[in-house]
């Protein structure tokens, strides 16, 4: 099996004086562990969708057929680029990217998306899957919202995000289905591994 590894170029772009050090640091450690645990997983997926594609003939037709699988073949090293930001800031690149002038709580801009070229909003060595975008302002007001902790708020997004850097989608009811069970293994697996991290009160205050 090849080595699944992801690597973060995590940019803070935040008012001043907004987040502690002590948040930040908290943060970033949770999206390191947690991400690289999630690419573990849709690794392990793509291994075994590779292993049942050369036991049946007919499985790379049906790959698109919206069965429980990773959209993309996940394996290898990668890097992700992360700005963490706030309401304002996220508008910006709504506006700029999406057309859509208002914030929202996270952006994803995949790199191998062949429908439209997304420009690559970071600098990456490695190869790199994508970009993700969060603003901690949102994700702040919907952890309060859901009763949960900042930290997994920001987990919970960035997995999101993930996938869809991997090529899920929730347009319709199968693509939702299939894209929430990721959600709840992926977030599984990282709360299993990580869970004093995602309980974090983070700077609540």
């Amino acid at each position: 099996m090849s080595e699944c590894c992801m690597d973060l170029n995590i940019v803070w772009e935040s008012e001043p004086e907004s987040e502690s050090g002590e948040t930040k640091e908290m943060l970033e450690r949770v999206l390191q562990r947690g991400l690289d645990l999630a690419w573990r997983m849709a690794g392990e997926e793509g291994e075994e969708a590779e292993a049942e594609a050369e036991a049946e003939a007919e499985a790379k037709a049906e790959a698109g057929s919206g069965a429980d699988k990773m959209a993309v073949r996940a394996c290898g090293q990668v890097e992700i680029g992360v700005l963490l930001t706030h309401d304002k800031g996220i508008c910006l690149r709504n506006r700029t990217y999406r057309g859509v002038d208002a914030p929202t709580d996270v952006l994803s801009f995949a790199v191998w998306d062949d429908e439209e070229e997304e420009e690559v909003l970071f600098e990456h060595e490695r190869p790199m899957l994508g970009d993700i975008i969060i603003s901690i302002e949102t994700a702040r007001r919907q952890a309060a919202e859901h009763g949960h902790s900042l930290a997994q708020e920001v987990m919970f997004l960035a997995v999101h995000a993930l996938l869809h850097l991997l090529g899920h989608d929730h347009e319709g009811d199968e693509e939702y289905r299939v894209m929430h069970m990721w959600e709840e293994r992926m977030m599984a697996r990282i709360a299993a591994h990580m869970p004093l991290l995602l309980t974090a009160a983070c700077d609540e205050d």
